[in-house]
C-alpha cells in the first residue's frame, strides 16, 4: 500500500488548469495505490471521471477552501491512509487528521502508515491528545499491526478503528 499525493491548490488560485497533472498522476497508479489529492473546493467533476476509470473516493474538508481527497481502486475494504513515513512528513497533525476522517467521512476505520524512525513520536503524540479522541496503541512492534477501537468525544456509541501500521519508507 503506498500513497501518491499531490497539491493542486496553488495551481487552482492562479485560476489554472490541473486536470494533466491530475490524470497522469492517475495513471502511473498501481492497484494497491491511493491517490491523495489537495485542492480548493470539492472535486466532484474529478469524482465522475475517475469512478468511469475503476476509483471510489474519500473527501474531509481540513478548513476553508481546503479538501483532502482520496482516490482508490473499488473495493469493499476500502481504510482511509495518512502517511507519514516520508522525510519531512509532520507528526504533529495526525491526530486531528484522524478525528476529522472519522467525523466527516463514512469509513470506518483509518490506517496510519508509520517510518520506524517516527515511531516514538507517533505514539507519544497519539496518546497525549486524549481530549480529541481516546486511541491506545497496544503494540509498537515494528511490521505489526496494532488496531484499537476509537471513541469520538461526546459519543458513546461511535466507535471506530484505527490501525497503526509500522513500516519502512517504500516509494510511491
Amino acid at each position: 500500500m503506498y500513497v501518491k499525493h499531490l497539491d493542486v491548490r496553488s495551481i487552482l488560485l492562479a485560476k489554472g488548469n490541473p486536470f494533466t497533472r491530475i490524470t497522469e498522476t492517475v495513471k502511473d497508479l498501481l492497484n494497491d495505490g491511493i491517490f491523495e489529492l489537495r485542492t480548493t473546493f470539492r472535486p466532484t467533476p474529478l469524482y465522475r471521471y475517475l469512478k468511469k476509470k475503476g476509483f471510489s473516493h474519500t473527501t474531509i474538508s481540513l478548513g476553508k477552501g481546503d479538501y483532502l481527497t482520496q482516490f482508490y481502486r473499488n473495493t469493499d475494504a476500502f481504510q482511509f491512509v495518512i502517511d507519514i513515513r516520508a522525510e519531512g512528513s509532520p507528526v504533529l497533525p495526525l491526530v486531528r487528521l484522524v478525528k476529522l476522517v472519522l467525523e466527516e467521512s463514512a469509513q470506518s476505520s483509518v490506517v496510519v502508515l508509520v517510518d520506524s524512525t517516527k515511531e516514538q513520536e507517533v505514539m507519544q503524540r497519539v496518546q497525549s491528545e486524549p481530549e480529541l479522541i481516546r486511541m491506545q496503541v497496544e503494540s509498537t512492534d515494528i511490521g505489526a499491526l496494532a488496531e484499537t477501537p476509537v471513541k469520538l468525544m461526546g459519543s458513546d456509541t461511535d466507535t471506530r478503528m484505527v490501525r497503526i501500521q509500522l513500516e519502512t519508507s517504500r516509494a510511491g
